[in-house]
């Protein structure tokens, strides 16, 4: 059981930021552990996608999940808001339960 509501923040970022976003939340000091996972994102505005995604229809990404206690979510995304990246795309969700089975 939770102690504090916490909040899950999923990142998704193109792949050149890969080991730009892992090394800043290894030492982010909101950030305590993280997933990520290589993923694909698929969008009806195709202008930024170089010819052979829009081909095949689909942007190579790389997805972080984040849980931090709710009340943080506002100094993290502050601070990621300060690195030189452009491209990343956030959605911030409630967790209404976690634990380990």
């Amino acid at each position: 059981m939770m102690d504090e509501p916490q909040a899950l923040i999923v990142l998704s970022a193109p792949p050149e930021l890969k080991e730009d976003l892992i090394d800043w939340l290894l030492v982010s000091r909101n950030v305590r552990s993280f997933n990520s996972e290589e993923t694909f994102g698929h969008s009806s505005e195709h202008e930024h996608l170089t010819i052979a995604e829009q081909v095949r229809g689909e942007e190579r990404r790389i997805q972080f999940q984040i849980m931090l206690p709710a009340r943080e979510v506002g100094a993290f995304l502050d601070e990621l808001k300060t690195m030189p990246h452009t491209g990343i795309q956030y959605w911030v969700l409630p967790v209404t339960r976690s634990g380990s089975l």
